[in-house]
This record gives structure tokens, C-alpha cells and sequence, in this order.
């Protein structure tokens, strides 16, 4: 089954988040984690809800499940296949910092030229 976009409020990362009026009441909730809530029950402390899509926006119960934070960030990793600006992550344009933060070196080499150009 397809994603099911959540198309009301999200917040700056992307992720769907309840309105206004009711996150002035009951602090932000998360879509996500709410349709979670509704179809499968409570989230147990230390897990978090992870998009299988990796759509943030997306909130099919489907593609929701129960990972830690551990597994939620080795997943996130092994499944962006491109960088925020599109281009594939290769084993030739991608460069692993000492902290394990993947650099796109095509970004990289745009940002260095833009940078010297206003110097």
C-alpha cells in the first residue's frame, strides 16, 4: 500500500504534527506516533516509531513500526540511497567523517567554490 501523506501542520523537519490549538494544550504530538497509538497501542519508553517509507510525512500504519534509537538511525542510514540535493550516495561521491556523518563530496566541492567566490 501506497504512503498516506499527512497534509495538515508539520513541523520544520517534515514530520505531520497536530494543530495549533491542540499542541497549546497537550504539547506537540507527532502524527506519526499518534496513528501509531490509535491502531497498535502504547509505545513502550525507549522505543521510537520509525517510517519503513521513509516518508516523515507519512502516516500508514503499515509503514510504521516499533525500532529503537539505535536501529532507527542504522536504518536511516543504509536506506538513503541520495543526498538532501539529489545526488546518489556512491562509494566514489561519499566520504564518512571520523563522527560516522556521511558528506556528499559533490555538495562538498559546491559549497568550497561558492565559499571562495565570495572571498
Amino acid at each position: 500500500m501506497d504512503c498516506i501523506e499527512w497534509w495538515a501542520n508539520k513541523n520544520s523537519d517534515g514530520y505531520g504534527v497536530l494543530d495549533t490549538a491542540q499542541a497549546r494544550r497537550f504539547g506537540q504530538r507527532m502524527a506519526h506516533r499518534m496513528i501509531y497509538e490509535e491502531c497498535f497501542g502504547y509505545i513502550p519508553d525507549g522505543l521510537q516509531v520509525d517510517h519503513i517509507c521513509c516518508n516523515r510525512s507519512c502516516v500508514n500504519p503499515e509503514h510504521l513500526q516499533l525500532v529503537t534509537l539505535e536501529e532507527n538511525l542504522k536504518l536511516g542510514k543504509e536506506r538513503r540511497t541520495h543526498c538532501k540535493n539529489g545526488h546518489e550516495r556512491t562509494a566514489e561521491n561519499v566520504y564518512v567523517t571520523p563522527q560516522g556523518t556521511y558528506r556528499c563530496q559533490i555538495c562538498q566541492r559546491k559549497a568550497r567554490t561558492k565559499y571562495r567566490r565570495k572571498q
